[in-house]
């Protein structure tokens, strides 16, 4: 071969195969390209695999700390358990004694109570035995007859004792009417408690710095009160207000008493009484409430030496009409609720407001007047 002929070749050659080369270096550039973006891609990956691996690992180190948690609260639960179950133990122990020893301090209290009458029944025999045939025959009172008639004063004592509860019962009732007595004039003068019983109220006055006094018609209270240290008499609450000198008391109190007069004697007693209160003194009267059915038609019965049940308008009005003023009527004693229901209907709601308020409303009134 010629020198000239090999020059042509290599340009025929270079002519054929340039486009091929330029092809085959598009095709690297393109290769390089993709390597690149799969290197990136795999760089990507890389990284969002260990942030998953990342975010794994926290949560099953917070799953773990908060199963750690949960197994030592389980673990205590037991210990908990025991110790609420020794607390509830000890409470209802507590509970129970005290229980005990309440009962058993009112039985004591109770069976004080009536051997104190009995003795004093027992000291009085002899003297009641030979005077009786002496004692001119005499028409009992209003007040005077009934149960507290028909029972030796003993039987009668037990009675009340049943129906109105032990001393210390009675005391804690009466005990929120000392403000109104303190807060009256005259701290100089008695206040006079009419149907004074087993005493109650006088040991409160004693106890506040008021000057008690009492009167009764049962002579066994009457003798008990005295044994206390009390200025009692025995009679008839309308003579003694009579025969007392006029504004002589700072104020009378007399609970569950009105209830068991006839209403021409109840007009004297608050005509006596109001003559024997000084001006600014009061009086208080504590009766059943016949506002509540079941006291009206029920409870009042109980003791059969009450004659009439007294509404709040009755003896309001009588208590004016003998004189006093200020009259202030303050309902007691609620009993619970009957009828516990949710509607949202009014007259519903209505209606069971009104059942509750005439079965378990209160089952006493107090009322205060004053003299003007």
């Amino acid at each position: 071969m010629r020198k000239g002929d090999g020059v042509g070749a290599r340009s025929v050659l270079q002519r054929l195969f340039s486009p091929l080369t330029r092809e085959v270096q598009a095709l690297n550039r393109r290769v390089d390209d993709l390597d690149r973006r799969l290197q990136a891609m795999d760089i990507g990956i890389h990284e969002q695999l260990g942030a998953i691996r990342d975010d794994i690992r926290l949560q099953t180190e917070r799953l773990r700390i908060e199963n750690d948690a949960l197994r030592a609260q389980l673990d205590t639960v037991p210990a908990s358990l025991e110790a609420r179950a020794r607390d509830l133990s000890e409470a209802v122990r507590i509970h129970a004694q005290r229980h005990a020893e309440e009962v058993g301090a009112l039985s004591v209290e109770r069976s004080t109570a009536r051997i104190g009458r009995l003795e004093r029944l027992v000291r009085n025999l002899d003297l009641q035995s030979t005077v009786a045939d002496a004692r001119p025959a005499a028409t009992p009172s209003p007040a005077e007859t009934g149960l507290a008639a028909a029972l030796d004063p003993v039987s009668y004592g037990a009675f009340e004792e049943e129906m109105r509860g032990p001393s210390s019962v009675v005391r804690e009732l009466q005990r929120e009417y000392l403000p109104d007595i303190c807060s009256l004039p005259h701290p100089e003068l008695p206040v006079l408690d009419v149907g004074c019983g087993r005493g109650e109220f006088l040991a409160l006055l004693r106890e506040a710095g008021a000057i008690p006094e009492g009167l009764d018609i049962n002579p066994d209270f009457v003798e008990e009160c005295k044994e206390a240290g009390f200025r009692v008499e025995l009679g008839d609450a309308t003579e003694q207000l009579a025969s007392r000198p006029e504004a002589s008391l700072r104020a009378i109190t007399s609970f569950h008493v009105v209830e068991h007069l006839p209403m021409a004697v109840l007009t004297r007693f608050l005509g006596a009484a109001h003559r024997a209160v000084a001006p600014g003194g009061g009086v208080l009267l504590e009766t059943p409430d016949p506002a509540n059915l079941a006291v009206g038609a029920h409870r009042f019965w109980f003791d059969p030496t009450h004659l009439r049940p007294l509404p709040s308008a009755l003896l309001s009005f009588l208590v004016r009409d003998a004189g006093f003023d200020q009259v202030e009527i303050r309902r007691l004693h609620p009993l619970p609720q009957a009828v516990s229901a949710d509607s949202s209907d009014p007259a519903v709601a209505g209606l069971i407001d009104i059942v509750n308020e005439a079965l378990t409303g209160p089952v006493d009134y107090l009322l205060l007047a004053r003299r003007p």
